[in-house]
């Protein structure tokens, strides 16, 4: 089909008419094209352009790690105010209330076997 062969084309000739789509396609190929991370305004030579892609995929392996271990954290600070409901007090008495205990409590989703 004549329009399918000239859309290739202008696609093609739109990546090598550009010097940063051209660095891209030329060390990765149709998926640097199709990724979702940005290039810096200055030019980049080849081993930077790497770099940068390394490092946001790298980024993106580690949310998704974290995503899949469904962090959870909890505080919990339990105070004394009875003090409060007896007798006249001032803002600063709620900065020297007795805390009767404090709780931190952290989890994460971790597979027993290999098989997910």
């Amino acid at each position: 089909d004549k329009r399918g062969r000239r859309r290739k084309i202008k696609k093609a000739y739109d990546v090598l008419i550009d010097p940063k789509t051209r660095t891209i396609y030329d060390i990765y190929g149709v998926e640097g094209l199709e990724s979702d991370w940005s290039v810096t305004l200055r030019s980049m030579n080849q081993n930077e352009v790497r770099e940068a892609y390394d490092r946001i995929e790298r980024q993106k392996r580690e949310e998704e790690e974290e995503r899949a271990t469904n962090p959870v954290s909890a505080t919990s600070i339990e105070v004394d105010a009875s003090g409060l409901l007896h007798s006249d007090y001032e803002i600063q008495d709620f900065l020297n209330l007795p805390i009767n205990s404090f709780t931190i409590s952290q989890s994460v989703d971790a597979p027993l076997t290999d098989n997910t």
